[in-house]
């Protein structure tokens, strides 16, 4: 593993120097992250989508990794962190359609949701703040504490404010 780990810092290290060496790197790395984030996910395609996030991820935040430290760990926490969202967001999902009586006896409980109720047309008669505060908590898995440090306000408000978007989609769907 050390071999491994030795490699990746050296990648890294020359990534950060600016060489271009991000396919090699993406090859080198890639059995890596997918098993991370499979150990976490337990689905091949939710896997591919956090395997391309850790990447994008990887690039922007080369800035910030410091040289002297173990990259393979880095590497893992980000794998990890983004698995852990993906699990969140799809949690909230199925929580949503439980607390609103929806059918969630589907594997994609996304695609029930759309199917059976057009939660899309429910949405897009929310106001843009009301929409955009379901994306960041529904879609994009962000914490009510996150949420309401980007939106400036308190946390009760955010959680009373979610509530009420929850209460108001429920009743569009039931029409």
């Amino acid at each position: 593993m050390s071999d491994v780990k030795n490699k990746i810092d050296r990648y890294l290290t020359r990534l950060k120097n600016g060489e271009k060496c991000f396919e090699e790197f993406f090859k080198f790395a890639y059995a890596y992250i997918e098993a991370v984030a499979f150990k976490y996910l337990f689905d091949r395609s939710k896997t591919d989508d956090v395997v391309n996030i850790v990447y994008k991820a990887i690039y922007v935040n080369l800035e910030k990794f410091d040289a002297r430290k173990n990259g393979l760990a880095w590497i893992y926490e980000i794998t990890k962190n983004e698995a852990y969202k993906i699990n969140r967001r799809d949690r909230a999902k199925y929580l949503f359609a439980e607390q609103n009586n929806l059918s969630t006896d589907s594997d994609n409980i996304s695609e029930t949701i759309l199917e059976k109720h057009d939660l899309n047309v429910a949405i897009s008669k929310l106001g843009d703040e009301y929409q955009s505060l379901i994306d960041m908590r529904i879609f994009q898995g962000m914490d009510i504490k996150t949420i309401a440090k980007i939106k400036g306000v308190h946390y009760s408000t955010a959680y009373r404010t979610l509530k009420k978007i929850y209460k108001i989609l429920g009743n569009s769907m039931k029409e």
